[in-house]
């Protein structure tokens, strides 16, 4: 807006795919025992990939889950 650009309130559409999902890939899934043996090996590490606020317990989840 503030360059003076053209704007557009369309709508856009978007078609259906022929894309199938592939098989779950559970190899890439840390459940919590799995976690929990190797919790002090060094050979692992474990990042946490909550917010801030999820961490905190501000909320349960990031908004939209």
């Amino acid at each position: 807006m503030a360059e003076g650009k053209p704007l557009t309130t369309d709508v856009p559409h978007y078609g259906t795919s022929p894309t199938k999902s592939q098989r779950l890939k559970t190899d890439f899934r840390a459940l919590r025992n799995f976690v929990a043996a190797r919790l002090n090996e060094p050979s692992h590490g474990l990042v946490d990939v909550r917010s801030n606020d999820e961490y905190t317990g501000k909320i349960l989840a990031p908004p939209g889950l």
